[in-house]
This record gives C-alpha cells, structure tokens and sequence, in this order.
C-alpha cells in the first residue's frame, strides 16, 4: 500500500510542466528547470559518434588501417559510454516532454504528430510550430509595449504587472527586453498619470536604480494609498458611545459619565440596596433584614456596600 503511494507520488514529481501554446517561452524555462540544467546541457549536444581521423592518429603507426593500440581502444571505449549516457538521457528528455504535451488537446495532436521523429528533431518541430519569430509579429507587439500607459483606474503596481505580461509576449517572440528597457516603459508609463507623474520623475533621477528597486518603491507608495484610504473610511463611520449609546462620541468622553446622575449603590451578598441622598450615603442593607436604603435626588454618593452583620437600618 505505501509502496504504491509512494510510487503515485513520484509520477507526480516526474510529471513535466503543462505546455500552453502561447507561452512558449516561459514553459520551455519551466522545461529546463524541470528536466536539470546538466540534462538539458547534454540534450542540446549532438550525437557522440568516432571521429575516424583522430581514431587514426592512435592507431599503431598513426595512419588508418593500423592495428588498434590501448589509446585507439579506450578512446572507443569513451565514445560508446558517452553514447549510452546521451540515449538514456534523451529517453528521459522524452517522456517528460511527451508527458508535458498530453495535458491539452492542441498539444497532445502534436506530439502524436511528431512521434516518429527522434528526439532532438521531435523537440525543433515543436518549437518551430509554437515559437512564431516572425518579424512582424515582434514588431507589432514591441509597438504595443512601446505605447502602454498608466490607466486612470490604475495602481502602480497593477501597471507593472500588466506590464510585465507584455514583456513575456515579446520575448516569446523572439524579442529582447532589457532591464534598461522595462525601467523606461515603466517611468514613462507612469508618468501619463497625472497622480504618479511626479514620482515617475523623482525615481528617474535615484542613482543606479532598476527594475527592482523601482517595483519595490511603487509597492510601498501602493500601501501608503491603501492604509490613508481605509483611515479616511474609518473617520468617516460614525462613532457610538457605549454608555448612552449616543451618536458623535466616544464613552470616555461621554457627558454622562462626567456628571455622575443618580447614585445606586448595590449592596453585598444578601445585603439591601442604598439610594444616594443629597450629599449623604445611602444606608447599608442588613443581611438578616434586607432592607432598601433611601432615594436621594441629585449628585449623591454612591450607596454602601452590604454588611455582614448590622447596618444603620437595624
């Protein structure tokens, strides 16, 4: 039972990333990653075959048709060992890219389209049908690149995000986008807003800034925004006393408090509650008796506490 889950949780892993057609670029760097980088280094060599005429300088005599020495065997020898390792590497290349292209209908027709192809032709087929590199269609979208702005309802950071998927859609394309370059469509675009225009300026002018650096800054000037916005709200909600529930204050400030009004004290365990008097304290609850104490009008102190054995009332 464990050794199939563990099994079913490995397929998993090998499993290669989702090719989408569009983005060819960004799967074919998920790819690499995928695979390893030492994989793929070796998948983009070609074939290892003997090369005959550094064979023959090993043979005895040095010219071909000489009998085999120990150098001419071993150096076959290395030949075929790199050969094993480069087919079983390709095999591996090729399950994870098979693996990858069923995920979705489009794909999975071109892969059965180009099984009979070996591997390193099966991969530059695929990448010749997704990745157009067609001059036109750079051009047309690095115009676009090239004209974006910061909309009105626009945060700064939503810009660059937007941003940012236009820089993919050129690189698939072939195209180069440089960290000069994003700093300068950013900036710019920026700078069409007439809320942001002053700050695109002021971070044009930071020595050695970047991409980064400016992304970074954008996204606390965003949060500044969004915690100024959520103080006004809370200023404008309006504001209920929990003593009187009134409306327009808060309870320590609350004119109820301040004045005191009538005085009723609570007497203790099974003692009688004391009114406040006029000036005077209202008289403590007799446990045996239980009595009330007098209401007072006004301002007076607060009733007395209930005593144990006797009170004023005994």
């Amino acid at each position: 039972m464990s050794s199939s889950s563990s099994s079913s949780s490995s397929d998993k892993r090998r499993k290669g990333p989702s090719l989408v057609p569009e983005d060819f670029a960004a799967w074919e760097m998920q790819f690499q990653a995928h695979v390893g980088y030492a994989e793929w280094k070796l998948f983009q060599k070609v074939e290892p075959v003997v090369d005959e005429a550094h064979l023959a300088t090993l043979l005895d005599g040095g010219v071909a048709g000489g009998a085999a020495t120990h150098a001419s065997r071993a150096y076959e020898r290395e030949v075929r060992h790199d050969l094993r390792k480069w087919n079983e590497n390709n095999d591996k290349i090729r399950q994870a890219l098979v693996e990858s292209l069923c995920e979705n209908r489009q794909t999975k027709l071109m892969a059965l389209e180009f099984q009979d192809k070996t591997t390193p032709a099966f991969y530059a087929a695929l990448k010749s049908r997704l990745k157009d590199t067609s001059s036109q269609s750079l051009n047309f979208h690095t115009g676009i690149l090239n004209g974006m702005k910061c909309l009105s309802n626009e945060t700064r950071v939503e810009f660059s995000n937007r941003l940012i998927e236009q820089f993919l859609v050129v690189i698939n394309l072939g195209g180069v986008v440089t960290d000069a370059t994003r700093v300068e469509r950013l900036l710019n675009g920026l700078k069409a807003h007439p809320k942001y225009s002053l700050e695109a300026n002021l971070l044009e002018l930071l020595p050695n800034h970047n991409w980064d650096t400016i992304t970074n800054q954008l996204r606390q000037y965003d949060r500044s925004d969004a915690n100024l916005k959520q103080e006004s709200a809370n200023a404008a909600m309006p504001v209920t006393c929990h003593v009187c529930n009134a409306v327009g204050h808060k309870a320590p400030d609350c004119p109820q408090r301040k004045q005191g009004g009538k005085g009723r004290g609570h007497g203790g365990k099974s003692g009688g509650k004391g009114g406040g008097g006029r000036g005077y304290a209202g008289a403590k609850g007799n446990r045996r008796f239980g009595g009330k104490g007098g209401r007072g009008r006004g301002s007076g102190q607060k009733g007395g506490k209930g005593n144990y054995y006797s009170s004023n009332n005994y």
